[in-house]
């Protein structure tokens, strides 16, 4: 911050906040925090779906995320004035 960075600042703000927001919040994450090895574990396996479904549900939530995140770069291109 000595030489007027204000990422510097931000920085040791996030940090501040993170540390803060942890603290408050650690009796609702006290379970995991202190949870030990659990070994292999798969997201069909915790949600209670069959494999198919499970790689079905992934692949559709990639999608969307790319398709989301398309639009916002279209989006916020088109707030800047900016084009490609």
């Amino acid at each position: 911050m000595a030489g007027g960075r204000i990422d510097g600042a931000v920085f040791v703000i996030g940090i501040m906040l993170g540390s803060a927001l942890f603290s408050e919040t650690f009796s609702l994450v006290e379970p995991i925090y202190k949870a030990g090895a659990m070994g292999r574990v798969f997201l069909n396996t915790v949600f209670g779906l069959p494999l198919g479904v499970t790689l079905f549900l992934v692949t559709v939530v990639g999608i969307l995320f790319i398709v989301f995140f398309v639009f916002l770069e279209k989006f916020v291109r088109n707030m800047t004035g900016r084009s490609s």
